[in-house]
């Protein structure tokens, strides 16, 4: 009787040696997917507030003032009556909702708009036109509300999207939000920060039609 008593402590004794190897390697594991899950949440709303914006935007006239005039320049839009502004308001009203996100300008977050006018299934223009003020904007790079980031979509990168979608695009405007976010992982565990380091930049964006930048 005792004989078999110790045989069958050996594989009891064998599973929790095992067990206590493997268990550093369950916690890293486990640990990051929470991160991984806080990301994605921070992501999730992210997404939310740029198709937001963009929803707004499409509705709004990006390259006429007040008066009917052709006019792309964001600084002569009345304050704080402007469509860049209007787009800033709803992107801070849908951040204010999420309750926990907020753009700092000094890390590095951003929001960029850009405004095109397709014409014939090409691009015909895209607003604003660039200028400098504080930092260079408009162009290619979009108007940048805090000149941290610029647009990651050129041109031609717009224009590949366009031929996917159809060889014949119709004449039309869109409008594209990008939003950019440097995310702090919440957990801050140097197993973690050494995969996907910290903070997390996070770029959301949306794009939607918009019939005042028609030509």
């Amino acid at each position: 009787m005792k004989s078999r008593k110790k045989n069958r402590s050996k594989p009891l004794g064998q599973s929790l040696v095992e067990f206590t190897l493997m268990l550093p390697i369950l916690l890293i594991i486990i640990s990051g997917l929470v991160e991984f899950g806080f990301l994605l949440n921070f992501y999730l709303d992210l997404v939310d507030t740029s198709r937001e914006v963009a929803r707004n935007a499409s509705d709004d006239d990006p390259v006429h003032d007040e008066t009917g005039a052709f006019d792309d320049n964001p600084l002569d839009d009345p304050e704080p009556n402007g469509f860049y502004s209007r787009a800033y308001d709803a992107m801070s009203y849908e951040l204010t909702k999420a309750r926990q996100i907020s753009l700092d300008q000094g890390n590095n977050d951003d929001m960029v708009l850009s405004i095109f006018t397709i014409k014939d299934g090409a691009i015909f223009a895209r607003y604003p036109g660039s200028y400098n003020h504080i930092c260079d904007q408009g162009g290619e790079k979009g108007w940048r509300l805090y000149c941290n980031q610029e647009s990651r979509f050129d041109n031609a990168r717009v224009q590949d999207m366009l031929n996917e979608l159809t060889l014949d695009a119709p004449n039309t405007g869109i409008v594209l939000v990008e939003i950019f976010y440097n995310y702090n992982l919440v957990m801050g565990l140097p197993w973690v920060e050494a995969f996907i380091g910290n903070p997390v930049t996070l770029h959301a964006y949306s794009i939607m039609p918009n019939r005042s930048a028609a030509p």
